[in-house]
C-alpha cells in the first residue's frame, strides 16, 4: 500500500461492519448491501479483511461495482407480499385457464416406449385434472397466486416435440395485437410461423446451440385467437430443452448467488430466439 495508485494500492476508505454500527445491516446479512465512496479511476480493487471473522477473515460471498453512487437503501420490510394493481397485469386478471398437453410417445434418443396409436391420458385430479395443471398451481402458490388451472393429456405417435393448447379466460378485455405484442417482448418465448413439430424440430437441430432450443416455448402465431375480447386461445411446442437445462441452471444460480443470479444467467440470453 504505496498511497499512490501510480506505484501501488491507495486507500480510498474503511467500512467499520458490526453489530450496533449504523447502517451496515450487520444484523440480516443475506441482504444485498450498498456503500458509497468518492469516484475514482482504478484498474483493480482490493478488500482487506481482518483475521477476526469467518475462518481467518470476514466472509464476502460476491462484490459488484458500479459507475455511479446511489443512496444507501434502508433494508425492506419483512414478509413481504404481491400487492395486487388494478388493470390486465393484475394477479387476479386470470379467471380461468384449460390446456391439452399433446405429448409426444418418448424421445428421439429412447429405444422404448414408443406407441402405435394416439392414446389419450385420464383425469386424476376433479379439481386440476392432470398433474400438468396441479404442478403449475403449486409453482404459482410459491408466489402466492392461487390460478383456476385446470388440464388434460394425451400421447401421440410421435418423438419431436410437446404440443400445447391453451384457453384462456381474463376479466379486463384485451386485443389479439395486444396478446402477441406481450408475447414478442418475452425472452424466453419464440414465435413462429410453422405448424409441425418437425419443423420446428429441424431448425433447433441444423441452429440451436447443440441442436437445442432454449426457450421455454414456441408459440405458432396464425393459432393465436381472441374471442370476445375476454377468451385468448392458441397452439405453442414445448422443447423441452428450456424446461430442463435452462431452468435447472437458473435454479442452480439463484440458490449459489441469491442476489444476482439474474445479471450472471444473462450469459445464456445470446441463446434464445425471438422467431423460428
Amino acid at each position: 500500500d504505496t498511497g499512490d495508485a501510480n506505484t501501488g494500492w491507495n486507500t480510498i476508505g474503511t467500512l467499520n461492519y458490526g453489530a450496533g454500527v449504523a447502517g451496515t445491516n450487520y444484523e440480516i446479512p443475506h441482504l444485498r448491501h450498498r456503500y458509497n465512496f468518492d469516484p475514482v479511476s482504478a484498474t483493480g480493487v482490493r478488500i482487506i479483511a481482518p483475521g477476526n471473522g469467518l475462518g481467518s477473515g470476514t466472509c464476502i460471498d460476491e462484490i459488484e461495482l458500479y459507475a455511479s453512487p446511489g443512496e444507501v437503501q434502508e433494508p425492506p420490510p419483512q414478509n413481504l407480499v404481491l400487492v395486487e394493481e388494478s388493470g390486465d397485469f393484475a394477479p387476479d386478471n386470470l379467471v380461468e385457464g384449460k390446456f391439452v398437453c399433446i405429448r409426444r410417445a418418448n424421445d428421439i434418443s429412447q429405444p422404448g416406449g414408443f406407441i402405435p396409436s394416439p392414446q389419450v391420458g385420464a383425469h386424476h385430479s376433479e379439481k386440476y385434472g392432470s398433474h400438468h395443471a396441479e404442478d403449475a398451481s403449486v409453482l404459482f402458490s410459491t408466489m402466492n397466486l392461487n390460478l383456476n388451472l385446470f388440464s388434460s393429456a394425451m400421447k401421440t405417435n410421435s418423438q419431436y416435440m410437446h404440443i400445447l393448447w391453451f384457453n384462456l379466460k381474463v376479466k379486463e378485455p384485451i386485443t389479439l395485437q395486444i396478446v402477441m405484442d406481450r408475447l414478442k417482448a418475452n425472452p424466453l418465448v419464440a414465435m413462429t410461423q410453422k405448424d409441425m413439430t418437425s419443423s420446428v424440430f429441424s431448425f433447433g437441430r441444423d441452429h440451436g446451440h447443440y441442436g437445442r432450443i432454449l426457450n421455454e416455448t414456441v408459440v405458432v402465431e396464425q393459432t393465436l385467437n381472441v374471442r370476445n375480447e375476454h377468451e385468448i386461445t392458441g397452439f405453442c411446442f414445448t422443447p423441452q430443452d428450456g424446461n430442463s437445462i435452462l431452468s435447472s441452471i437458473a435454479a442452480t444460480e439463484r440458490f449459489l448467488f441469491p442476489h444476482a443470479y439474474d445479471d450472471k444467467i444473462q450469459c445464456l440470453s445470446e441463446l434464445f430466439y425471438s422467431e423460428i
